[in-house]
């Protein structure tokens, strides 16, 4: 019950973003300093729900890097949809512990 205010923040965040920021994003050679950490977070936390991060044999993101987040970007407009979408993922109960545990550690 604690995170539901976290959640509609991140949700309520989602709303004013546009495929273009993202374009803007995936763009630069390297991010701004803390960027490149919540993209990786976000990697972790999307893995094996969003098909442009590649996985590793054991599930994990095979490239942690800006290069991966880049990726990751690769269609700005599926992005920003897999963002808006995860939610569900999440109260559908299909995030992997071990997805969750990979992102705390960042």
């Amino acid at each position: 019950a604690a995170a539901i205010p976290l959640v509609e923040q991140a949700e309520k965040a989602l709303d004013v973003l546009d495929k273009k920021d993202f374009q803007e994003l995936k763009a630069l050679a390297k991010p701004p300093g803390g960027v490149d950490l919540v993209c990786e977070a976000a990697m972790h936390l999307q893995a094996g729900y969003d098909e442009n991060i590649e996985l590793d044999k054991k599930g994990g993101v095979k490239d942690p890097t800006w290069k991966g987040a880049q990726k990751m970007m690769n269609n700005p407009e599926k992005f920003l949809q897999n963002l808006k979408g995860f939610k569900g993922y999440i109260d559908d109960g299909k995030v992997p512990q071990q997805n969750v545990e990979r992102a705390r550690k960042i």
